[in-house]
């Protein structure tokens, strides 16, 4: 029952947590209010893991290494190591036989060291990969710690076995888990005609990304003379249209571009870590392969796409909306200047 109980009580974390913030997941990025939130409710899993020990064949344990494993994965260091050590604390106030014992040494190892470890499995491994090296590093680590309980050395393996092996396929399920899960709210973001971010995830991460400090620059493409498009060839060539100028923004693709389609023929770039020059030469460049662009017509007409562009800077310590609106703004100077050209917001 004891195992159903962790069980339960893990299923019950991750539910809460992918309640709370699903698209904060593996992005590291929180306000105070939140480090405190996640800290407090990671804490409280682990007390509750702490008091009901698994036992089997006379060896106790419970699953806060796989607790651990998520959380560090999921929400990273600064959160993971805080719930150590406050558990290492908690667990000195109860008196229950649970197996591995953090001793003090071994959760100073692996308090200056999980960092480190996950940093390189991340190289290396998957996501699942990433998970089953934390865990695995923990159960080496506390090892010799289990010769210590009055069992005989073959049943300490055994019992090891148990344990890594319970854990394992544990993880592996939670994170099948949280995959499927976020695959689910992955395809809510994604616009189903170009297969880029919708407008719903926008509004996500202009929120999420006004957390970080970072420089960012918002662009506002927009497709010119859409309607007459529309009106004249259909909305199926309309639909090619924005097909293709998504296949472009998405060609154009780099490490901290974020892509969006906001509505009708309105498209949004989110760039980070964003210099004057960086976004400039991004919305050049997507301008010049939108005047490239060739729409083939049955009557073998080729049809030529413009498109206008609005850039803003993220003044310091801005809210991304902000910044988007006077993107937006810019977009209409553009519009109103002639089209098929980019106009940059002071």
């Amino acid at each position: 029952m004891s195992l159903i109980a962790n069980i339960g009580i893990i299923l019950l974390n991750l539910y809460i947590l992918l309640k709370l913030k699903l698209e904060y997941f593996n992005t590291y990025i929180f306000t105070k209010g939140q480090y405190l939130k996640f800290i407090v409710l990671e804490v409280t899993v682990g007390v509750f893991l702490i008091n009901l020990p698994i036992a089997i064949r006379g060896y106790t344990f419970d699953l806060r290494f796989v607790l651990y494993a998520i959380i560090m994965k999921y929400l990273g260091e600064k959160i993971t190591i805080p719930v150590i050590l406050l558990l290492e604390l908690i667990g000195i106030f109860f008196e229950k036989n649970v197996s591995l014992p953090l001793n003090y040494f071994v959760v100073l190892i692996i308090v200056l060291t999980i960092k480190w470890v996950f940093e390189r499995a991340k190289k290396h491994f998957s996501d699942v990969g990433q998970m089953l090296i934390i865990l695995y590093y923990q159960l080496i680590i506390t090892f010799p710690f289990m010769l210590l309980q009055p069992v005989n050395f073959k049943d300490t393996l055994i019992n090891y076995f148990i344990l890594i092996s319970i854990s394992t396929v544990l993880l592996i399920v939670f994170y099948k888990i949280i995959a499927d899960v976020k695959y689910l709210a992955k395809l809510a973001n994604i616009d189903n005609l170009t297969n880029v971010y919708n407008s719903r995830k926008l509004h996500q991460d202009l929120g999420r990304l006004s957390i970080s400090s970072a420089d960012f620059a918002i662009l506002v493409i927009d497709v010119d003379d859409f309607k007459s498009f529309n009106d004249r060839y259909g909305h199926l060539t309309g639909d090619r249209i924005l097909r293709e100028i998504a296949d472009i923004l998405s060609d154009l693709t780099r490490d901290n571009y974020y892509y969006y389609r906001y509505g009708g023929e309105e498209f949004i770039t989110i760039v980070e870590n964003c210099s004057d020059q960086k976004a400039l030469h991004l919305a050049q460049e997507i301008l010049e392969n939108v005047r490239a662009l060739e729409v083939d017509l049955d009557d073998n007409y080729k049809l030529s796409v413009t498109v206008s562009i609005g850039i803003a800077y993220r003044d310091q310590g801005e809210n991304l909306r902000n910044t988007f609106q006077r993107a937006d703004s810019a977009l209409y100077i553009a519009k109103n200047n002639g089209k098929d050209q980019i106009y940059l917001t002071k």
